[in-house]
């Protein structure tokens, strides 16, 4: 608990160390302008607290997922794909998640006929991927002086991949199904009919 409070006292003279720095204010309104800041903080983590309770971590996640897509859409995509009706850009996000589920569906039947993937097996495709994720920084650091719009044009076809990731099917279709037994049993075993 005095490790919390720590931090929190902390990050508290942080934050109002840099309003008064950064927007040059009084130290006196800085301290009630950083007041109002954490109180908003925790106003805000409450409500979303009790909104991923009440629609669940997963949902939430997706949503979440797709509000940060169309930001990023509306921010890094070009002319054309805006200037295309909107029933081709959902077509687009749909093709990208049914890719996405149909990966997570040959990579489990791979797992379930091979095992897990080993990385030290595969060493030269990891290779090749460390090594085009630096050469595509080095380019963005020479074309934009940044990473972020990197990271902003990977996200726009990995949210939607990754969505179709998560919702593919976990287990193989050859699985069998839980056997409980027919009323019968369920009879002999004393449970009543009306449960």
């Amino acid at each position: 608990a005095m490790k919390r409070l720590a931090f929190t006292f902390g990050l508290f003279v942080l934050v109002w160390y840099s309003v008064v720095a950064e927007l040059g204010l009084h130290p006196d309104t800085a301290f009630f302008v950083t007041l109002a800041l954490f109180a908003g903080f925790w106003f805000a983590r409450g409500i979303a607290g009790q909104i991923i309770g009440m629609i669940g971590p997963f949902t939430f996640g997706i949503l979440l997922q797709a509000v940060i897509w169309i930001a990023l859409l509306w921010w890094l995509a070009p002319g054309v794909f805006h200037a295309m009706p909107f029933v081709f850009d959902v077509l687009i996000v749909l093709g990208l998640a049914l890719i996405g589920a149909r990966c997570r569906q040959l990579y489990e039947e791979h797992r379930a006929k091979h095992g897990p993937v080993e990385l030290s097996e595969n060493s030269g495709l990891v290779l090749i991927v460390a090594f085009s994720v630096v050469g595509a920084c080095i380019l963005a650091m020479h074309a934009w002086g940044s990473l972020w719009p990197l990271i902003g044009y990977a996200l726009l076809p990995a949210l939607p991949f990754s969505f179709g990731w998560r919702t593919g099917p976990l287990a193989s279709a050859d699985r069998p199904d839980a056997r409980f037994g027919d009323a019968d049993d369920f009879r002999d075993a004393g449970l009543s009919d009306e449960r």
